[in-house]
């Protein structure tokens, strides 16, 4: 799988339908109760990471990304940032934020990764 059409995989269902953004008591999760996932949750392995509370960058602080990301997604290579921009796309989109808002996200992924990803704009 391309990295584009992974990013398109991970961030598209969401767009196309906010209601499985992993998000509940008003905060974003990498699991809810109900089994939904977060952008960075859906690719991860099950394990006590999937109820870890803060954002990306705090995560990688208190894990290793090889021991919580399924193959798939070690296997794209991301930076950090592109996980954490992929990240803030499914949460300002799950809180509702500005459109704007969520276009930079893509802008900055598209200029990370060199690729296109006009599905995901608003």
């Amino acid at each position: 799988m391309t990295q584009k059409e992974f990013i398109l995989e991970t961030l598209l269902p969401y767009k196309k339908n906010p209601e499985l953004c992993g998000y509940e008591e008003s905060e974003c999760k990498y699991l809810t109760t109900k089994g939904k996932t977060c952008a960075v949750g859906k690719w991860m392995k099950k394990g006590e990471w999937q109820n870890f509370k803060g954002g990306f960058l705090e995560l990688i602080l208190k894990y290793d990304k090889k021991d919580f990301f399924k193959e798939e997604a070690l296997n794209q290579n991301f930076t950090n940032d592109v996980w954490k921009e992929v990240q803030n796309y499914h949460d300002n989109l799950a809180l509702g934020q500005d459109s704007s808002w969520i276009n930079s996200y893509v802008r900055e992924i598209e200029l990370e990764l060199n690729v296109e990803l006009k599905e995901l704009y608003f």
